[in-house]
């Protein structure tokens, strides 16, 4: 629980600092100059850094290496459900 909120806190910083600084930016008295491109490409590369990150973090401190489905789960599954049939 901690871990998830401390992710969200991180994200919800990293979208907030971003969009002032693109909101602080922008030239809102010119309206055939809108220039934006540049600054939302590197507004991106922050957010996925942060989502590198939090991959990495979640990968390294889970210890899941697939999904837990198993083809003798599966079959046990399948045999009592049809038992019970």
């Amino acid at each position: 629980m901690l871990i998830g909120v401390l992710v969200s806190l991180a994200w919800a910083g990293v979208a907030t600092a971003l969009a002032y600084l693109l909101f602080r930016r922008r030239d809102f008295t010119n309206l055939a100059y809108d220039g934006s491109g540049r600054r939302v490409a590197l507004a991106v590369l922050p957010l996925a850094v942060l989502l590198a990150v939090t991959v990495a973090v979640v990968a390294g401190s889970t210890g899941a290496t697939g999904s837990g489905i198993e083809q003798d789960k599966v079959q046990r599954s399948v045999a009592t459900a049809f038992a019970h049939l």
